[in-house]
């Protein structure tokens, strides 16, 4: 079979490449790099957030009241305790002590925009974040207490207090004789949007890192006389789709590398820092119901996407004479990543619909928005299926692209050859 023959020494070339790449000094050294930083992050992003060494998660375990107003606040300890964030609280009046590591101050009065409050810990083992939240808790208990004060029952003042949300639609004409109905509302999803912000970046540090690596592969090997004796026994598309999946083992050990060593820096970092403000965020990300089944999905789109943009970037390298030229190559690779990271931004806060249904089935943007549209249900698994099969027809595409010009790109010195150069030299040997 053609397809079969195009691929033949594949193999080969995946493994000399992967065998480089490991074996390279200036890849070893980043990588050293880089997973040093991933061991300080967890630690240096807790400092930044306002966490301290050797607070060992402290809470606030006494509270002191330096009540100025004609507000209640009898009911304040049981409410704290409520919200089931502290334990053993104790809640005094009077000045708030020095020397007590887990002790804040709680200070309440009059003013001419309504009532103050202010909370302020001396404690050495407390967290901003932790004041933050007392801080917080104080606010919504002093809130209700207000409006109790004038008048609103306590399932009116626990009404008020909910979060507000909102909506809006079109008007909708009569279509084939149905009543005029709402189009579908918009509805803002939190959870949703800062997922699928975490995921997007992810993927794009993820598509950026490997476009850049395919690139500077292909224009290094170019560049040695080693790729005119691997021609002689592979395949042109099967010497550039082995360099994609070498790069693409490689960065997956480089990210995995990563990944653990923010991992082990986390479970490091818990036993003497509060990380509270790190646990924030990966919650935001997290937040999403990671299935098996969406696990699956979220793997299988990204391989596809990696092997599109990995064949196309290889291309675009071949077309390079020298290093200095990479970075023109990159372009058209760049803005199509960076073009779906940023419809993926605003692609999930409405929810399902056909605007989204279509971002899920364009090559570019499927890779960002499609997986995580079929997680939160906006999608069904079908849809996921055609997402793939164009994805897969995108990738035969370039397959083809490949074996038709790579010979004579891999052999071309001269000004860089933009896409459209690329495509210009396949339809003239079709001819």
């Amino acid at each position: 079979m053609k397809i079969k023959q195009d691929f033949r020494g594949t193999g080969r070339v995946f493994s000399f490449t992967l065998i480089q790449l490991l074996k390279a000094k200036g890849n070893i050294a980043a990588m050293i790099i880089m997973v040093l930083f991933a061991l300080i992050s967890v630690p240096l992003v807790s400092l930044m957030g306002g966490g301290s060494f050797f607070n060992e998660n402290a809470s606030v375990k006494a509270l002191y009241v330096e009540n100025r107003t004609a507000l209640d606040l009898s009911g304040l300890a049981e409410y704290l305790e409520g919200t089931g964030d502290y334990n053993g609280l104790t809640v005094s009046d009077g000045l708030q002590p020095e020397g007590e590591e887990e002790a804040a101050g709680l200070r309440m009065e009059n003013s001419e925009e309504g009532t103050e409050i202010s909370v302020i810990s001396s404690g050495s083992k407390l967290s901003t974040f932790s004041v933050q939240l007392l801080s917080g808790q104080v606010r919504q208990y002093v809130n209700s207490l207000l409006l109790k004060q004038a008048g609103f029952s306590e399932e009116a003042a626990a009404f008020l207090q909910k979060p507000v949300t909102g909506s809006y639609g079109v008007q909708g004409e009569e279509v084939s004789g149905e009543e005029n109905g709402t189009e579908e509302d918009f509805t803002f999803d939190g959870a949703g949007y800062y997922s699928q912000m975490g995921y997007s970046i992810i993927l794009m540090m993820f598509c950026i890192y490997s476009v850049s690596f395919i690139i500077r592969t292909v224009i290094e090997e170019k560049s040695s006389k080693l790729v005119d004796l691997l021609m002689v026994s592979v395949r042109p598309a099967a010497l550039l789709f082995g360099k994609v999946l070498a790069v693409l083992v490689y960065v997956v050990i480089y990210m995995s590398l990563l990944i653990g060593g923010m991992l082990l820096s986390y479970f490091i970092t818990s036993r003497f820092m509060d990380v509270s403000q790190v646990s924030g965020v990966a919650g935001m990300i997290l937040s999403m119901n990671f299935t098996g089944t969406g696990i699956i999905v979220i793997l299988v789109t990204s391989i596809l996407g990696y092997l599109a943009f990995g064949l196309l970037s290889g291309l675009s390298g071949a077309g390079c004479s020298n290093m200095e030229e990479s970075s023109g190559a990159m372009s058209v690779s760049m803005l199509l990543i960076m073009a779906g990271y940023m419809v993926s931004l605003f692609a999930n806060m409405g929810g399902p619909g056909k605007f989204n249904t279509l971002l899920c089935l364009l090559p570019v943007t499927s890779l960002f928005v499609m997986p995580l549209s079929f997680m939160k249900g906006s999608i069904g698994f079908g849809i996921v299926a055609l997402s793939w099969l164009i994805q897969i027809g995108c990738i035969y595409l370039l397959i083809r692209l490949s074996a038709r010009v790579y010979s004579r790109l891999i052999i071309y010195n001269g000004a860089r050859l933009k896409l459209t150069d690329i495509l210009k030299m396949a339809r003239k040997k079709e001819a």
